[in-house]
């Protein structure tokens, strides 16, 4: 159990406690009981492999989420085929409650490229690109119930025209050199203007020193005499005064050092016509920089190899592009030498519902297709087609099916979680001025930034959507779990079908902050069975509201205590809680005599907490308080008393001034954003007359 800083779904503050409990499966009884080892609350996500959600699935996700709308259902384990016996397909059945979903298992299958077919429209003749056939699946005995197995995947863009690709990557990685270079020579003449103004400097404030010939004599000078043959030398070492005779000297020696350094770095020719390596030549700054095949840092999807750990590698060694390359699984050799052939620097294609998974395409080209390998696990309502392969780039956000299908946690960044992340309504507007602000310091007139203006002008950040919170398969997320569910699983452990029944745990959990334990209702929203280790996972959450992190610094502790009930105490209890607040909501009518009674009540209660402060305060004399213009007196009773006043109602016209200052600052805000959006129109209006500029000139050149 645990707690942390967040909020209700109402955005008020509140402390969340996150209650955990694993449990074990007793296949024998049929019920879950709970196990020895009790698994932590998850603070972070795990993958199965590495720490990258583009290339793994996700193991175990962060159970810290503030809330949860709905209850997230998870299943993790291996499929096994009926009997232990290979076959070619089977089904896979996950039921909790009245919730259920289907998987069908395949067999390894994989793509078989067609050639495209000539068809004639109109008077010319076109080839249209036709879809792969699927090979037989193979004999299949378990799979892993992860979404590598799922469709979806990584997959390569082929340019039509691939020279003209190559040519705007090379323009672009050219525009790029040609930008740091700019870059580096503003720079340096920064720091060469910065030198000659810090020179200049020093040389005004030398020319004010008074009695310049004191200053020379201090310095150990046996004299001065004034000379116009005097010339000032400047090195690295700061100012030297020389004579015109000596400059010419020194001159003359840095002319012949230098070249003597050059011809030293100068390749050497020996006999035979051999270019001899020199020591100086191989240590200095002038040594080749090593190939990028060396250092392994070529560009995207290619593998890093840092030579200190590499035994054995040569200085060209690409043995292990073509280890790479041959992993690729394939059935004949040719579709293993065209897949060889794939250029390295092709742009990478993510499938966004599944990065992880098998059977993307977005090219009908044979080095892609040929033995592409297919998914294992499919929805069994809507199979994988031929014609599904390749898809259309301009629509993979659009949740066209198939979608991968599964009983896993789908990652944070895939989609259609993904499409959930934004900024809090909250902090939208803040969020929205800011990208304003960086639209209007753009210059239209720059064809580099006019493309980036264009996007961003009627750009608007997308708002957070809490339905993120939530990360199982959308049809494992329900609307609520009771804990007392029956879970049926076939196919999933290796007697075939795994069965138990929830315990109906509902933990009873209060939190002491210093003043005494409160009550927080707890509601399941996580129920994870893993069958390979026969476990089930429950996490409760609850909320106890507060003003904000600030204010857990005035509490003395914090103490979480659980008491355990069952799901038909916990039922009572709500029960319970919804009759007393019927009671409470009801109206009640006394008379004016009863009201009259209440008030002295009331006021001979505070007139006694009144005396008692004053005796706490000062045992011999009793006083009295009154309120008078704001300022609270007291009434002394005797020569030397203190005079005490309450200052409340300066801190209340001080928050008075704050409120004033926040209306004021909230009003230029709302003046900035007008002159923003004015400023925003204004470059409308100038990209519209840079693009009618543009047609004209384009009309004019055709002319």
């Amino acid at each position: 159990m645990d707690y942390f800083p967040g909020k209700q779904p109402d955005g008020h503050p509140a402390l969340v406690v996150v209650c955990k409990r694993t449990y074990r499966i007793d296949e024998i009884e049929a019920r879950a009981v709970v196990a020895d080892e009790q698994l932590p609350p998850a603070m972070s996500d795990e993958l199965w492999s590495g720490d990258d959600s583009m290339a793994s699935s996700v193991k175990s996700e962060s159970e810290i989420a503030p809330y949860k709308r709905r209850a997230d259902i998870v299943i993790q384990g291996t499929a096994y085929s009926p009997g232990g016996k290979p076959v070619r397909s089977f089904e896979v059945v996950a039921k909790v409650g009245r919730y259920q979903k289907r998987l069908m298992i395949i067999g390894p299958r994989h793509c078989i490229w067609q050639p495209p077919k000539t068809e004639k429209r109109g008077k010319e003749k076109v080839a249209v690109p036709q879809p792969p056939l699927f090979s037989e699946p193979g004999l299949v005995e378990k799979v892993p119930i992860t979404y590598e197995h799922a469709y979806g995947g990584v997959t390569v863009l082929i340019p039509q025209d691939l020279e003209l690709f190559r040519a705007e990557q090379e323009r672009a990685v050219e525009e790029q050199k040609q930008e740091e270079k700019r870059k580096e020579e503003e720079e340096k003449k920064k720091q060469e203007d910065e030198k000659e103004a810090a020179f200049e400097a020093q040389v005004a404030e030398f020319s004010k020193k008074p009695e310049l010939d004191e200053y020379f004599l201090q310095a150990g000078a046996e004299g001065v005499r004034d000379s116009d043959e005097i010339s000032g030398g400047v090195g690295a070492d700061g100012v030297r005064r020389l004579e015109d005779k000596d400059l010419e000297a020194f001159r003359q020696a840095e002319a012949e050092r230098f070249a003597a350094e050059e011809a030293a770095r100068a390749p050497k020719v020996g006999p035979g016509g051999i270019i001899l390596a020199d020591s100086a030549v191989d240590a200095g700054e002038y040594v080749a920089p090593p190939l990028p095949e060396q250092l392994g840092e070529t560009g995207s999807g290619t593998q890093v190899i840092k030579i200190a750990d590499v035994d054995g590698l040569s200085d060209y060694d690409e043995s292990w592009v073509d280890a790479a390359k041959a992993s690729i699984p394939v059935k004949d050799g040719n579709a293993a030498e065209r897949k060889r052939d794939l250029p390295d620097d092709l742009p990478k294609v993510y499938y966004p519902y599944n990065p992880v998974g098998k059977g993307f395409s977005v090219s009908y080209d044979r080095q892609i297709l040929d033995e592409l390998p297919l998914p294992l696990i499919e929805n069994p309502d809507r199979p994988l087609r031929p014609s599904d392969i390749v898809r259309d780039i301009t629509r993979l956000l659009e949740p066209i099916d198939p979608l991968p299908f599964g009983f896993g946690w789908v990652g944070r960044g895939w989609y259609p979680r993904a499409k959930y992340c934004g900024v809090y309504p909250e902090d939208a507007e803040n969020a929205q001025d800011q990208v304003d602000k960086f639209a209007c310091g753009l210059d239209p007139e720059d064809s580099k930034q006019r493309k980036m203006l264009e996007n961003m002008l009627d750009y608007s950040y997308p708002l957070f959507d809490d339905a993120w919170y939530n990360g199982a398969t959308t049809e494992f997320q329900v609307p609520s779990l009771d804990g007392d569910e029956e879970i049926l699983i076939k196919n999933m452990n290796k007697t075939g079908t795994l069965f138990c029944r929830l315990p109906g745990d509902m933990p009873y959990v209060t939190v002491d902050r210093g003043k005494g334990p409160e009550p927080i209702s707890l509601m399941l929203d996580t129920l994870c069975v893993r069958t390979d280790d026969l476990q089930v996972i429950l996490v409760w959450r609850g909320h106890l509201k507060y003003s904000g992190p600030d204010e857990l610094v005035d509490y003395p502790y914090i103490r979480l205590n659980v008491v355990e009930r069952g799901i038909e105490a916990y039922r009572e209890e709500l029960y319970e809680a919804a009759q007393k607040k019927h009671r409470e909501n009801l109206t009640q009518t006394i008379s004016v005599e009863q009201v009259l009674k209440l008030n002295a009540e009331e006021e001979a209660k505070r007139q006694k907490e009144l005396a008692d402060a004053a005796k706490l305060k000062s045992p011999k004399y009793v006083w009295t308080i009154e309120d008078e213009k704001g300022t609270r007196v007291q009434r002394l009773t005797e020569p030397g008393d203190v005079l005490e006043t309450d200052d409340a109602w300066v801190e209340e016209t001080k928050r008075a001034m704050d409120d004033r200052s926040e209306a004021q600052k909230a009003l230029e805000a709302m003046t900035e954003r007008e002159r923003r959006k004015q400023k925003k129109e204004e470059l409308r209006r100038k990209l519209e007359e840079i693009r009618q500029r543009e047609l004209e000139e384009a009309k004019k050149k055709k002319k």
